[in-house]
C-alpha cells in the first residue's frame, strides 16, 4: 500500500514526541483534499474495479464506501 504510506506520512505531525500509535489512520484522510491520479491509485491498491474513468466525486463516493 504504496500510496497509503505515503499520504500517512504527509498527513503525520510534525512533533518529535507523537508515538507510533498517534499515527493518521486511512479513516482521518479526507479523500476530497486528493487529486483524482492519487483516488484511482488508492482505488487500484484496494483492488477496486471500474474506477478509471470516474470523476472526483464519484471516486471519492467509490472509496468512502468501501
Amino acid at each position: 500500500m504504496f500510496l497509503l504510506d505515503k499520504l500517512m506520512t504527509l498527513f503525520k505531525g510534525t512533533n518529535s514526541e507523537q508515538s507510533e500509535s498517534a499515527l493518521v489512520s486511512e479513516t482521518d484522510i479526507d479523500l476530497s483534499t486528493l487529486r483524482v491520479v492519487d483516488l484511482r491509485s488508492l482505488a487500484k491498491e484496494r483492488g477496486l474495479k471500474g474506477y478509471t474513468k470516474l470523476k472526483k466525486h464519484d471516486l471519492v463516493s467509490l472509496l468512502s464506501d468501501n
